[in-house]
């Protein structure tokens, strides 16, 4: 079984394929059969998963990202069902996939989180984080409010340019902070 889902997230080998690979192996199984050991083992993986998203909860700092996952199929090309969520700390790092980008969503990732959340600017942590029920603090990302000038330059030359110098001087002291420290 575990196998079978090194191949599928590893390797990207999809079952039907596996099950082209064993039948010439003179093994007749169904994707189906092995989907289901994928659902066990993922069965089996569930507390460790848990602990390990808890674990990441209990840092000072994380990070908080997301990202569209399409859906897969006939006739969903282009379309966007789920969402991939992302937390990281010193513990590691934890996904989730939810079918929703909301703010209910980023309060379901970070259940609760008392601490700094590193995160893009993305609506949905401001409006958790202005939330008097979220006991955390929102810290955006240097290197989006970045992005965001760099694609206004040309309108704003000299104010742009000021303020990426400015945020090229807060890389400068980042670099300065001893590894060990920035963890």
């Amino acid at each position: 079984a575990l196998a079978v889902a090194i191949d599928k997230f590893v390797d990207h080998i999809p079952l039907e394929r596996q099950v082209r690979i064993m039948f010439r192996q003179d093994l007749k199984v169904t994707s189906q059969s092995l989907w289901d050991q994928i659902d066990q083992v993922a069965r089996l993986a569930r507390p460790t998963y848990e602990a390990i998203h808890r674990e990441i909860l209990q840092a000072e700092v994380i990070g908080a990202d997301e990202t569209r996952w399409p859906v897969m199929g006939k006739g969903n090309e282009g379309r966007y069902g789920w969402y991939a969520w992302c937390i990281r700390g010193p513990a590691g790092v934890a996904f989730r996939i939810l079918d929703s980008r909301s703010k209910e969503a980023a309060r379901a990732v970070l259940q609760g989180y008392r601490g700094v959340v590193v995160a893009d600017g993305y609506g949905a942590y401001s409006a958790l984080a202005d939330d008097r029920a979220a006991p955390f603090t929102l810290a955006n990302c240097w290197a989006h409010v970045r992005r965001k000038f760099w694609e206004i330059r040309e309108n704003y030359p000299a104010s742009c340019q000021e303020i990426l110098d400015l945020i090229a001087e807060l890389y400068t002291v980042e670099r300065l902070i001893p590894k060990e420290l920035s963890e």
